[in-house]
């Protein structure tokens, strides 16, 4: 064996820690939701939370240095067999792995407490868990080297070469007895977490707190049933983890457990888009669309503030919005926007309190929770159990805040209830993507005629006494695989539909309005384009690296979804100026914010006030906002 191939050998007993190292060094440093969720942990300003969030970090910390470090006393336990590098590659991996958690902490709480833009917002604290933590690192170093000299140790050597071994390792039952409580007790730690997040991934959550923690914690507790599995591959000498992924992928063509919930619901006939104008509009009358563009959490809080401030603002807004098309997060919005006026309990100028506390929660953490608990373990069953679905763990979280904040059941309820209700209901198109043919589908409360969209509505694809929850519906509009998972619906013709994301096809929903409005032949139609995104891409360096092309397959297939979008955006604003109307945009501008506001489904308060600023700064200076707001006054006036 070259001195190469012994040191990658030597090396591969503490991967486990080192790619747990690696990965969330590229979550915390690189992915926006968690800089935002470490964001979140300085907004939360509660001791206890610092203080558990600064013990997760810890055990992770002991958890990523003690188990390789007894790895390797197993594996090379004899001095005598080992070259001084190799001595010292064995020291020194453990000692890096263990205090990487340590720094990386440090340096992401800090970095993360310098973009908060008031110090009242929670940048102290960040930095002094930063600092505190950039001290246990070091402590950490100087304690893991020099221990054996304060403690009086003997070397490796002195302490296992006395130890029995079996196929070459010290089996767990030799080791020393220290040795083995520690990794008892640990284990034990671990067990109690996965536990507790597995039965109850909603109320944990919320007991162990925001998705900063939590992240930490879900790495944390899975470091010693790893390590489980790898001692048995050195104890038996077997590819441990190539056996579980042979039973987990012979286990997935029998426990898919992705099957969309349906519940009883007595659909009336609905209305076509025609109809449904001639009921409610007449040609005077401003004729209103709302187009509820796809973006996670940061489109939902978007759309929904500002529907929710225009609404406060201009009185019986709500009754010109003809309908809304929504996308993804978008959806989440809308489908919030129309619970609130479907509830005459809550005055209009309660809308914005109570979308900051729905819309405003965080969602990741238990959707996290239960992806990497019950998720993984529906992996090692043979048989499927619905409830480990982490996306029937999603709506739940929606139907539980939407009812603690509303006293309300709305999210439960069938969708039909978002506009069969008394009084007039604007329209409401819940816009999806099918897996199989990648064709957009729709959940609408109006009935299409000549349309490319497919209705997923119809009786073809769903029971006529069967519907689809708040929630649910709401959900399959924003499945962006892997936290949102492909729905899986069984149609009475027994035909298996995949559902994902609306966005796949048009994150915008402008297919749907521009049908709409040909179908309907309205006249002088007003659009609004509720948009929360403006990045685009560089292309400066383009084509001039090997990563560029290494990459150009997945920029293509992204940049094809964006000129979809663009296209339909464009066709449905040429339509609207043919018929004499207005095209409206707001955008959120996020490049513009100080911290932007990311993708995924938990805001911190900093990213939400941005959010609100930016509300508040349309609704008091926009010159388009001010003209739509001057166009329905005006027919209020003649009216």
């Amino acid at each position: 064996m070259t001195r190469l191939q012994k040191f990658f050998r030597i090396l591969s007993i503490s991967k486990i820690s080192l790619s747990i190292c690696l990965l969330m060094a590229i979550i915390f440093l690189k992915v926006p939701q968690a800089k935002d969720a470490i964001i979140a942990l300085g907004n939360f300003g509660n001791f206890f939370q610092y203080f558990f969030f600064s013990l997760i970090g810890i055990i992770w910390a002991l958890f990523n240095w003690y188990w390789p470090r007894v790895f390797y006393y197993m594996e090379y336990h004899k001095e005598r067999h080992l070259s001084e590098l190799d001595i010292i590659v064995i020291k020194i991996i453990p000692r890096i792995t263990g205090s990487f958690p340590l720094f990386l902490i440090s340096i992401a709480t800090i970095t993360q407490g310098i973009n908060i833009p008031s110090i009242n917002d929670g940048r102290v604290p960040l930095f002094i868990i930063g600092i505190i933590y950039l001290i246990l690192g070091v402590l950490f170093i100087l304690f893991v080297t020099y221990r054996r000299n304060f403690l009086n140790l003997g070397t490796i050597g002195e302490t296992t070469s006395n130890l029995q071994e079996v196929n070459g390792i010290i089996p767990f039952k030799n080791l020393p007895k220290s040795s083995k409580l520690i990794l008892l007790y640990s284990t034990l730690i671990s067990a109690i977490l996965l536990l507790l997040i597995t039965v109850a991934p909603i109320k944990s959550t919320q007991f162990l707190g925001d998705a900063a923690t939590l992240l930490v914690i879900i790495f944390t507790v899975w470091i010693p049933p790893l390590y489980w599995i790898k001692y048995l591959g050195l104890r038996f000498r077997k590819s441990t983890f190539l056996i579980l992924g042979l039973i987990i992928f012979i286990f997935s063509n029998f426990n898919g457990n992705k099957q969309l919930t349906k519940i009883d619901g007595d659909k009336r006939e609905r209305e076509t888009v025609s109809q449904f104008y001639s009921s409610n509009f007449s040609n005077s009358k401003p004729t209103v669309f709302i187009l509820s563009e796809g973006g996670g959490i940061r489109a939902a809080y978007w759309s929904s503030s500002l529907l929710a401030g225009i609404t406060n603002n201009i009185e019986g807004f709500n009754n010109f919005i003809y309908g809304i098309s929504g996308v993804s997060g978008g959806t989440f919005g809308a489908t919030v926007y129309l619970s609130l006026l479907n509830n005459k309990n809550i005055d209009t100028k309660d809308y914005e309190r109570i979308v900051k506390k729905v819309v405003g929660k965080d969602y990741l953490s238990p959707v996290i929770a239960a992806m990497f608990t019950r998720g993984v373990l529906q992996l090692l069953l043979p048989v499927p159990i619905q409830s480990f679905d982490h996306a029937k763990v999603f709506e739940r979280v929606w139907e539980e805040f939407w009812e603690k904040e509303t006293n309300s059941s709305q999210f439960k309820q069938p969708i039909e209830s978002l506009w069969e209700g008394d009084g007039y209901t604007p329209s409401l198109f819940i816009n999806i993507t099918r897996v199989e043919n990648g064709i957009p589908f729709s959940i609408g409360s109006l009935k299409l005629k000549n349309t490319l969209i497919e209705d997923l509505y119809s009786y073809n694809y769903l029971e006529q006494n069967k519907s689809f929850k708040v929630s649910t519906a709401s959900l399959l509009s924003a499945r962006f695989p892997y936290v949102g998972p492909a729905g899986i619906l069984h149609s009475p013709t027994n035909e298996v539909l995949g559902l994902v994301d609306g966005g796949y096809f048009d994150n915008s929903g402008a297919n749907t309005i521009y049908d709409i409005i040909m179908e309907a032949k309205i006249k002088n139609p007003i659009v609004i384009y509720i948009t929360n995104n403006n990045e685009t891409l560089d292309l400066s360096k383009s084509g001039k690296s090997l990563f560029y092309q290494l990459m150009a397959p997945i920029y293509t297939m992204v940049q094809t979804r964006d000129a979809h979008t663009f296209n339909s955006l464009n066709k449905l604003e040429t339509l609207v100026n043919t018929l004499d109307g207005n095209f409206y945009t707001f955008s959120l501008d996020n490049n513009s914010l100080t911290n932007k506001a990311p993708l995924g489904w938990a805001l911190s308060n900093t990213a939400q006030n941005e959010i609100n600023n930016r509300v508040q700064e349309i609704i008091s200076s926009n010159e388009q906002y001010l003209e739509l707001k001057s166009k329905i006054n005006k027919y209020k006036e003649k009216e």
